[in-house]
């Protein structure tokens, strides 16, 4: 898919029309505003917005606020209309009054409820204490003598027996409450209070105190209470009252608030990225080529209304000057923009990957993942997916994923048919590809036919993130690296060589038993070579190993050329060819995990098949289980393989990924 390529937007008006025009390109929402240095246009300076912070402080505060009046805000029923950036200490007094009222109801009425909350537990003291007839006149501090209770485990208790043990003239009265806890009434004399606390303090020791408040007598403590919790949750309910008055009030006046702090907020970073002079204000941005039409015709009436107080013009972008990317990816191909952002954005001078990157893993996942039963299930699943409400699940999004599942289970179904595997049987269907036939993972001659299919894949794959290379290379007029470089056509060049002098030594497979090429007798050819036989080394095969030795040679040549051209390092190029032919093999090799988890997919088959000629309940049950384990960490495992060779094997010739979004200044009035 071809990147957009984009034209630069130079405004240049008044400082009284400044903000008029800022309002008008964000409610187009084409252009990208650029951020201006002081040195690019002459006269001009830089103008820091002191309130860019503010704003955004204060819409962090809107937002905390918000979330407490959730339950009292209503849809809006009127557009609101800002037509002006407003100042934030203006809109600052009026939020803080809202928090400050906001926030002391809730304090007030928190502090209650912790209030209500301790005369519940002075209740159910004064209740324990009535239970054992203990009088509250009893407890506290008197002439001669200290009394205290408290509610205390028996495993500390015979701690508190032995610590107290060494102190004169010291009653214990126990009272057990359940297996685990006792209440214990202690007197002392009051010399030794102070004894006595410190031993408390030092074990789990819950004191039943009463404050000074709570009348001495038990039936006027409980009718003190009883009028208090009233007082306190009569006061509740007034706080409530008031609070949800001002929510009320606070959340109808909400939106307006909420849309003039993000409408300054915008146009205070917009203003923060263009330079002023004494009387004018200069702007610039990037606008995609095919929307410079919508931008000319607003811009020529903006003209035409304001005379000459704004001035416009277009150009390319400058040398050196790295534009945004612009990318028009059809809606059917947009689900694979999710594997490519992993790896970066395109760069404006580079081949968009997604569709062809994105069609080479889903035919990777399905050749890995060959099944006509489970391929169909995970087709379905996509499909609810996709049709799915949600958007979001675990921070994943539901319906990319669910696009990317229908196009993977769609080759995974058409493989799993070409191999006669559905649902980890082969029992069902034979296999449609010619030459295989139930069984075939069997025959060591179909296992390194795999292998070398999967080979070929990658062999195909490399070879397009070459081509795709050379010709980002001469895109962008590096003729040199285009032609003679180790990811141009020399490095195509050496690539290809080896994988046909591989080929040649093992031979070619199209289809087993049916169309078939053996490999080179390396004997054979060793005598031709060694006689010098011309007739021998240019006939059919010993020429398919021949014609790939005579342009590996050329391709290295290429490369020290390009080496002596552009005056690099000796070292360098002999260490960058050793690079490229060790990355050449790798790069081959890497693609037998194709093959791989192809093999070990059907041999889960071989595997149930074996179990049902043993015993038919086994088998059933190993199906039922392996059919579960191979589309949850199968599933997932084959997902990432794909990626890893899409990513590490394939972009890495051609991609860099270091380009940036095309972000339009959008702005809502």
């Amino acid at each position: 898919m071809p990147i957009v390529p984009v034209k630069k937007v130079t405004i240049i008006t008044f400082n009284d029309f400044e903000e008029e025009v800022i309002r008008d390109l964000g409610r187009i929402g084409i252009v990208d505003l650029k951020s201006l240095k002081e040195e690019e246009i002459a006269g001009f300076r830089k103008v820091t917005i002191e309130h860019i912070h503010k704003y955004q402080e204060l819409l962090d505060r809107i937002r905390t606020l918000k979330a407490k009046v959730s339950d009292f805000l209503k849809p809006i029923e009127s557009k609101i209309e800002i037509k002006s950036k407003v100042d934030p200490y203006e809109l600052e007094s009026k939020i803080s009054l809202y928090e400050k009222e906001i926030n002391g109801y809730e304090s007030e009425i928190n502090s209650l409820k912790e209030r209500l909350k301790s005369i519940g537990e002075l209740r159910e003291k004064l209740g324990l204490l009535e239970r054992f007839g203990i009088d509250l006149s009893h407890l506290g501090e008197f002439e001669h003598i200290y009394v205290v209770a408290g509610v205390l485990s028996l495993e500390d208790l015979s701690k508190l027996r032995e610590a107290l043990k060494l102190l004169p003239r010291v009653l214990i009265k126990e009272y057990k409450l359940s297996k685990k806890k006792a209440l214990v009434l202690i007197t002392v004399l009051k010399e030794f209070k102070d004894d006595v606390r410190r031993v408390l303090s030092s074990i789990n020791f819950e004191e039943i105190s009463i404050p000074k408040d709570v009348p001495r007598k038990l039936d006027e403590a409980k009718k003190w209470i009883s009028d208090e919790i009233n007082r306190i949750n009569e006061k509740i309910s007034e706080l409530k009252k008031k609070l949800e008055d001002i929510k009320r009030k606070f959340a109808s006046e909400l939106p307006y608030l909420e849309k003039v702090l993000r409408y300054s907020y915008a146009i205070a970073m917009t203003q923060n990225k263009m330079l002023r002079s004494r009387m004018m204000s200069i702007m610039q941005g990037w606008i995609p080529e095919d929307r410079v039409s919508i931008l000319n015709k607003y811009l020529k009436d903006l003209v035409k209304k304001k005379g000459r107080k704004v001035i416009y013009y277009y150009s390319d972008p400058s040398p050196g000057e790295k534009p945004p990317t612009v990318l028009r990816t059809p809606r059917l191909f947009k689900a694979y923009l999710s594997l490519v952002r992993q790896y970066g954005i395109p760069d404006p001078y580079e081949t968009d990957p997604t569709l062809i990157s994105g069609l080479l893993w889903t035919i990777m996942f399905g050749f890995m993942f060959p099944d006509l039963g489970q391929g169909l299930f995970i087709m379905l699943l996509g499909i609810l997916m996709v049709k799915a409400k949600a958007k979001e699940f675990m921070g994943i999004p539901i319906k990319s994923v669910g696009k990317l599942m229908i196009g993977a289970g769609l080759v995974a179904a058409i493989t799993g048919a070409l191999i006669g595997d559905v649902f980890l049987s082969e029992e069902i269907i034979p296999p449609l590809f010619p030459g295989l036939a139930p069984g075939w993972l069997e025959k060591a001659s179909n296992i390194i036919w795999l292998i070398k299919l999967a080979i070929f894949l990658g062999i195909i794959e490399v070879s397009i993130g070459l081509l795709l290379a050379t010709y980002n290379h001469l895109k962008n007029g590096h003729i040199a690296e285009a032609v003679l470089g180790e990811k141009g056509i020399a490095g195509l060049i050496m690539f290809l060589s080896m994988a046909i002098l591989g080929f040649a030594f093992v031979g070619v497979t199209v289809i087993p038993g049916l169309i078939e090429f053996p490999g080179v007798n390396i004997s054979s050819y060793l005598s031709a070579l060694i006689s010098m036989d011309a007739s021998k080394l240019l006939s059919w095969p010993e020429v398919t190993l021949t014609f790939p030795i005579i342009t590996l040679i050329i391709s290295v040549i290429m490369i020290i050329l390009k080496s002596v051209v552009e005056r690099e390092e000796i070292a360098l190029t002999f260490g960058m060819l050793f690079e490229s032919v060790i990355s050449s093999f790798s790069n081959m090799l890497s693609f037998v995990r194709l093959a791989g988890f192809n093999i070990a997919h059907a041999a889960l088959a071989i595997v149930i098949s074996k179990m049902l000629e043993v015993s038919v309940g086994m088998g059933l049950g190993m199906l039922l289980f392996l059919n579960f384990f191979t589309l949850t960490l199968e599933f997932v495992i084959v997902m990432i393989q794909a990626l890893r060779l899409v990513f590490y094997e394939f972009m890495t010739k051609f991609y860099r990924g270091s380009g940036q979004p095309f972000r339009p200044f959008k702005l809502s009035v």
